[in-house]
């Protein structure tokens, strides 16, 4: 059976994973080559919350939930897994 975490991006490592899948699943793989920008202000403003999904130690997936402040409300946004991975649950594992 699969370990599988859904934790904050901490080292190095994973915040380089957040953005490669950001920037591969939800940029180039719909043809928008050199846009993504990981240090797009959103990223880090308050009430944002990266996180990414492990599975087996290895990240495949990332989310970044937002706090509405008025409403209370969570928000994911920018779901995506990579490529080998998807279709198989985990995106609504994340959602």
């Amino acid at each position: 059976m699969s370990q599988t975490n859904l934790k904050s991006p901490e080292t190095t490592e994973e915040w380089r994973a957040y953005h490669r899948i950001r920037e591969e699943v939800l940029c180039e793989a719909r043809g928008r080559f050199g846009v993504y920008n990981p240090n797009h202000p959103d990223e880090y403003a308050e009430g944002k919350f990266p996180n990414i999904l492990v599975v087996d130690g290895e990240a495949v997936g990332v989310v970044r939930i937002d706090l509405d402040k008025e409403s209370g409300e969570a928000i994911f946004r920018r779901v995506a897994i990579i490529e080998r991975e998807q279709r198989k649950g985990l995106g609504t594992l994340i959602g």
